[in-house]
């Protein structure tokens, strides 16, 4: 299912990436990597949150939410 990453930085500043990755959602622990500002970041994945299913009726894609702390 496709996914969206919030992710914290090194630093402790979080950002709620917007691109959605059409890829299988990954699990907990495991390594991503993620593009800021044109750069390949990689992270590890520390919380996933699974979409519920969509209305009936809407437009509204499913996304699941990745929590992501940069490694």
């Amino acid at each position: 299912m496709p996914y969206k990453v919030g992710l914290t930085r090194k630093s402790g500043h979080q950002i709620a990436l917007k691109e959605i990755h059409r890829f299988k959602t990954p699990w907990k622990n495991e390594q991503v990597t993620v593009e800021v500002d044109g750069i390949p970041v990689r992270c590890l994945v520390t919380g996933v949150r699974k979409s519920q299913s969509k209305l009936r009726g809407t437009g509204v894609e499913k996304v699941d939410d990745i929590d992501a702390l940069e490694a």
